[in-house]
This record gives C-alpha cells, sequence and structure tokens, in this order.
C-alpha cells in the first residue's frame, strides 16, 4: 500500500509507523488517520509481526488534531452544525481510531519527542509502552476550554488527585513529570531516545507471539472489567454532545480561538507556552 502522510516500514518482528507531518508538527488530519489506520491493520493481521513502534518525524510527536480539517474538528457529513444524528456518527469515527491503537494484538510502543498535545497525547495513552524524551512536553491543556476523553486513562494511569490535576488546570507535564507521574513508561535523554525505544521493541519481540498475543488479551480483559471500556464510551459520547452546546457566557473562547492565537503566536516567532 501507498501512504502520503506516514512511513511504514518492517524489519524482522518489528514494524515502525513513522507519522510524516514534521511541518504541521504531525498534526492529525485525516490523510494521516487514514494511513495510521491502514497500518495498524497491517500491523494486527501479519503474524509476523510482534510490535510495533510509533513515532514521527520532526521536532513534535503530535501538535494534537489538525484544526483545519480532521475527524475530531469537522462534523462526519460536513454539515455547518452540529447534530445528534452526525454526532453518533462522531463518535463512531473516534472510537475506531482508537480502538485501532488499544484493541490492537500486537504490542504498540510510543516514542515521544517534542510535544505530545491534546490528540497527540491521546493515541500515545492508548499504546501499550510509552517511552519519552525528558523534555518533551505532553498533557492536553486545551482542557480549560472543554473536553473529557481523556478521563479514563488518566485517572487508571495517574490516580484521581493528579488526574484532576489535569483536568481542571490543563497542566502539562515534561517526559520526566509523566514517567514520575505514571503517564509515561520511561522518561530517557532525548539523544537516547531512539536507542532505548529500538531496545525495547527487540525485548518485546524476543517473546512468543501467543505469549504476546495471550498477555495483551488478558490485561485488556481485566481493564473492561474494571470499567475502561464502559467508561471510555461515556466520555467520547460526552465529546460528542458537547459540541452542541453553545459556548458558556464566562468563557474565554472557543477552542479554535484558542488555536488560532497559537498560530498567530507562531507566525510571529513567538514562544507559545502552555
Amino acid at each position: 500500500m501507498t501512504y502520503t502522510a506516514i512511513e511504514f516500514e518492517t524489519d524482522g518482528p518489528i514494524a515502525t509507523i513513522t507519522m510524516d507531518r514534521p511541518d504541521k508538527r504531525n498534526a492529525l488530519n485525516h490523510a494521516l488517520l487514514d494511513d495510521l489506520l491502514a497500518a495498524l491493520d497491517a500491523v494486527a493481521d501479519d503474524d509476523s509481526l510482534k510490535v510495533a513502534i510509533l513515532r514521527a518525524n520532526g521536532p513534535a510527536f503530535s501538535a494534537g488534531y489538525d484544526i483545519d480539517g480532521s475527524p475530531y474538528i469537522n462534523t462526519p457529513d460536513g454539515d455547518s452544525e452540529w447534530n445528534i444524528v452526525n454526532g453518533h456518527k462522531h463518535q463512531r469515527i473516534m472510537r475506531g481510531i482508537y480502538e485501532a491503537i488499544w484493541d490492537n494484538p500486537k504490542v504498540i510502543i510510543a516514542q515521544i519527542q517534542g510535544h505530545a498535545i491534546a490528540g497527540g497525547m491521546y493515541i500515545s495513552m492508548l499504546c501499550d509502552l510509552v517511552v519519552a524524551a525528558d523534555e518533551a512536553m505532553i498533557g492536553e491543556p486545551f482542557m480549560r476550554m472543554g473536553g473529557a476523553s481523556s478521563i479514563p486513562f488518566w485517572s487508571y494511569l495517574v490516580g484521581p488527585r493528579r488526574a484532576n490535576d489535569m483536568l481542571f488546570t490543563g497542566r502539562v507535564l515534561s517526559g520526566k513529570e509523566a514517567e514520575e507521574w505514571g503517564l509515561v513508561t520511561r522518561s530517557v535523554p532525548g539523544a537516547e531516545l531512539d536507542q532505548t525505544v529500538r531496545e525495547m521493541a527487540e525485548s518485546v519481540a524476543e517473546a512468543p507471539l501467543a505469549s504476546l498475543l495471550t498477555k495483551k488479551e488478558m490485561w485488556h480483559t481485566q481493564a473492561d472489567m474494571l470499567g475502561w471500556g464502559a467508561q471510555f464510551r461515556y466520555t467520547t459520547s460526552l465529546n460528542s454532545w458537547l459540541r452542541m452546546a453553545p459556548p458558556p457566557p464566562d468563557s474565554a473562547g472557543s477552542m479554535r480561538d484558542f488555536m488560532n492565537q497559537r498560530k498567530a503566536q507562531q507566525a510571529r516567532g513567538e514562544a507559545t507556552d502552555y
């Protein structure tokens, strides 16, 4: 298959999926997500593969969903307004994207450099293992504007108190802080990131495929028993329904306003804080 927004290669039992929109800081648009889904399906269906590395070209892992066009931003049918019908379609599309990572039978390792923000952070959380550069910046600053999708993962990964910190303040963590909190598996100096992830993938690949498949199924069954699946479905639904609500009167503006402000700052060469 020919990909336009990712690079896909295999080396023995290890696949590498590289998001390739460095000029857009690998913002998740329709083309990138379509390619990512196709590559993940290829990994799932290939019995010669045991593990996949999800990484990115350029200075950032992912800046999140592309406000110029993505399934998260646009209505599924191109409608001008959100409604119950396209909200349901939106739920199915978003769950399909996330489940392609979370429910993939192979072990998925996320490799984070630079920013992993909003949707970029979310897709990393869906991976089985996450390695970040110490200086990476990971979080959802847009929680200040609304949103709910990450709540189930935060509460289980970092605990309720720290989850509340991220939820109510939009706090962004360094890679080192993310490791201390439990949001990532390991944090290493940026110069060691490639080698660390490769060694981790090789270590995973030493196990028999049947063993890896069984372990992942056992863990995901346990996660479902703990309520991950129900919370995942609920927060995805809530995210869709909130799109139909008008902005609250005391809101500082919409998420699009926030992102446009950031784009203008970047165009002027100004630093952007999260």
